[in-house]
């Protein structure tokens, strides 16, 4: 196509309308809309300087916005077009346009006009969208040729003369419908295997190496293609474009490759993502000549430098055999950040002497191969191609190496990691671990009658249970023949649906989730959970444990109106349960909704103790949003006035505390300790209890006193006690230096995740 079409002579049967001389010139200033916006930029950034001085620049581009919008307008002549504008002024004759395009616009908005100018310095000009217009106006476009007709007229006698789409002339254009169909299809076919690649099993190797190979394949395809496929993206070429399916791939094989390894490590592959991505791009740039004056090839060569590395830290990580330098460390928190896409992390504490935590990027597999408190592997590899990078994984050396049938080695480890140690184990899981499941499922019948008697409450039932909050998959079995020997005993179905929620509650702490591990997750366990405990509730008259640990279940899936049904439905077996209405407040986390519970449950006329306790607990939280807040005199308030309603026994403990951690801050470490006592005699099993009692009495000056509540604090499993006694026993601070219990404490604080327990025992490494 020249430049300059003459205008009485258009092609492809273009014929202008006539235009009345006299009606020019004609004026068309900017649409108000665009005034609009102009002077909001300005007022905004009038705004801003009032807070911050910087965004002058913002009022400055506003001001400028609203001239220009203020005095700008266009210029139409017979044979010209003027634009005037505070900043341009612009004339050009009709002579020197080559014609119009129209730009679609997303989302249904007005498409835009150009006029595409052949001049020295070309260019184009948009016209509609923010000018007025009339009749007049699009008549004179209408003169113009219209270029987007042009480039598909061309873009067809191309197809057809092309001798590469078949011999005969008439046989061409229905072979590359059918080619133009069937590659749409394929590419979209393909791009969603792409998609799938990197949002559904992220586990999965094989998919990830066939997403690396797509680019080089799509190469070849248009190698072979005898100019039939393309790379470019041309707007008006006929030619089926593989441009966006290569796109896509090497974007997901970038991103799952960022997500896996440090930036260091991109930045080390830089010369030989260089030297490969030109390669390429050559490749790719003989491939694409540009049969259109609007293909542009330039879009590749980003594309496929971005590739270039990708594939080259796949091949450097994923084609290493060498196993490299280990060095153990703590797996201290696990983490995922992004929204649908996720970037996964592992926080280390190394072993090491001299070494710090260190935060490290990794691939999903090793995200769920590792724990929090596991004793992991940190190893630096030298790369396949000299690049090094670092992988964790466990070490083989570790306590826990090999799961069950039932469970994948990394869960398997993760629920270990987090049961119950001998000494924490009660009376009924100790039975169960005896296998003595007569003697154990008497007593829990038992317990169930005295329940349906009125003997006791709810809530004695419900911590009598508390024995099998314990995840530890070796009870798997151990539950499975209590179940297969007692079919219809309630207890036994009750405990392994409980056994099985905190099993899930261990998994989720410990990272694992439904989109992470889709061969045995959370939600799996969750199933078998809800299974349980519906099967339970047809083998008793009153299943309220049931119901309370189903309204767990159905918090754990945010559905709120299931666990609602619950709560009715164990309502109208106990009106008034403690333990039902407990679990439900405990589940509410907004205000809002505790005070339209509670006025409901007043309403309804339940028992004195059962309102108290909800009261409680509605005061306490409000109280630690305000202690949060800073208000710790209101907090204070607060808490006392639950204290005063005598709630049930855990809840009166979590009043006593919040006041005492109040009044202890304030320095009032006698009336601290006074609400300390009453919470010791309610909840002895508390050991934060036991720790702040130590504190208070420590500033009291009662050091003996102090000392004996951080060893009961820390016989309780409180971490920080624990921490705090094995660095006293390290040191001989208060109490008579002895190494080898002072070890034996900080590996109990080390294992439950505390840091300070760790570097202590860097510090002062054990002699050999």
């Amino acid at each position: 196509m020249t430049h300059g079409i003459e205008l009485d002579e258009p092609p492809f049967g273009h014929q202008p309308p006539p235009l009345e001389p006299a009606s020019f010139p004609r004026r068309y200033r900017a649409r108000l809309r665009w005034k609009v916006v102009a002077a909001a930029i300005l007022l905004a950034g009038l705004v801003l300087v009032y807070f911050h001085p910087a965004a002058w620049l913002l009022a400055l581009l506003g001001a400028l916005c609203t001239l220009d919008a203020l005095r700008r307008e266009i210029v139409l002549r017979v044979d010209a077009i003027e634009v005037q504008g505070m900043l341009r002024h612009r004339v050009i004759a009709v002579g020197q346009i080559e014609g119009v395009r129209t730009q679609p616009q997303p989302y249904g908005m007005r498409a835009v006009t150009r006029l595409v100018v052949a001049r020295a310095d070309g260019g184009s000009m948009r016209l509609d969208g923010g000018w007025e217009s009339d009749a007049a106006f699009e008549a004179w476009l209408a003169r113009l040729p219209d270029l987007d007709e042009i480039n598909q007229r061309a873009a067809r006698d191309a197809i057809v003369s092309d001798p590469a789409w078949g011999d005969a002339t008439d046989e061409r254009w229905p072979r590359w419908q059918r080619w133009h169909a069937t590659t749409r299809v394929a590419v979209l076919v393909l791009s969603a295997l792409v998609i799938a690649s990197v949002f559904w099993r992220r586990d999965l190797e094989a998919p990830l190496f066939a997403v690396a190979l797509l680019p080089l394949i799509l190469l070849a395809a248009v190698s072979v293609s005898s100019g039939r496929l393309r790379l470019d993206s041309s707007p008006s070429d006929l030619r089926p474009s593989l441009y966006g399916l290569l796109l896509l791939s090497s974007a997901a094989l970038a991103i799952r490759q960022f997500s896996e390894v440090t930036l260091e490590h991109w930045a080390a592959i830089l010369p030989a993502t260089a030297l490969l991505g030109a390669l390429l791009v050559a490749w790719a740039w003989r491939l694409s000549p540009g049969r259109m004056e609007d293909a542009q090839r330039w879009p590749m060569i980003p594309v496929l430098v971005v590739y270039a590395s990708a594939v080259l830290v796949l091949l450097d990580t994923r084609l290493d055999n060498d196993r490299g330098h280990a060095d153990p460390a703590v797996v201290l928190a696990k983490h995922f950040s992004g929204g649908h896409w996720r970037l996964f992390s592992v926080d280390v504490s190394p072993l090491d002497v001299h070494a710090n935590k260190r935060t490290y990027n990794v691939s999903l597999a090793t995200y769920n191969n590792v724990s929090p408190g596991e004793t992991v592997c940190v190893r630096q590899h030298p790369g396949r191609f000299g690049w090094a990078w670092t992988d964790i994984q466990p070490c083989s050396g570790a306590a826990v190496s090999a799961g069950t049938g039932a469970w994948p080695d990394p869960l398997y480890r993760a629920l270990v990691l987090n049961a119950y140690t001998p000494e924490r184990r009660g009376p009924l899981l100790k039975l169960l671990f005896a296998a003595q499941y007569d003697e154990l499922d008497t007593r829990l019948s038992d317990l169930q009658r005295r329940f349906e008697r009125r003997e006791i409450g709810s809530m004695d039932v419900l911590v009598a249970y508390r024995d099998f909050y314990d995840p530890n998959p070796e009870l798997d079995t151990l539950f499975d023949a209590w179940v297969a020997g007692h079919p219809q005993s309630y207890g036994a179905r009750l405990a392994r649906g409980i056994h099985r929620k905190f099993q899930a509650t261990a998994l989720h702490r410990a990272g694992f989730e439904k989109w992470v591990s889709p061969s045995a997750n959370v939600e799996a366990v969750v199933d078998k959970q809800i299974e349980e405990l519906e099967q339970s509730i047809a083998l008793t008259a009153q299943p309220i444990l049931s119901y309370v640990h189903l309204m767990d279940a159905a918090n754990d899936r945010r559905d709120r109106q299931q666990m609602r049904q619950w709560l009715d439905r164990g309502l109208a077996v106990e009106p008034g349960s403690l333990a039902l209405t407990r679990k439900y407040m405990a589940l509410l986390g907004q205000e809002r909704a505790r005070d339209e519970f509670l006025a409901e449950c007043r309403a309804a006329g339940m028992p004195t103790a059962t309102l108290n306790t909800l009261e409680a607990m509605a005061l306490v939280r409000r109280a630690q949003n305000l202690r949060h807040d800073k208000s710790e005199d209101a907090a204070l308030a607060l808490a006392r006035q639950a204290i005063a309603l005598e709630p049930f026994a855990d809840d009166l403990t979590m009043a006593l505390y919040e006041a005492a951690w109040i009044l202890a801050r304030q320095g009032q470490h006698q009336a601290a300790v006074d609400l300390l006592e009453r919470a010791v005699r309610t909840s002895p099993t508390d050991g934060s209890v036991h720790a702040l009692m130590a504190s208070s009495l420590w500033r009291l000056g009662r050091r003996d006193e102090s000392l004996q509540q951080v060893r009961e604090a820390a016989e309780l499993g409180w971490a920080p006690s624990q921490a705090y006694l094995g660095e006293s026993l390290l040191k001989g601070q208060e109490v008579p230096q002895d190494e080898v219990e002072a070890r034996q404490w900080l590996s109990k604080a080390a294992a439950a995740g505390n840091e300070r327990a760790r570097q202590l025992l860097r510090d002062h490494p054990s002699p050999r």
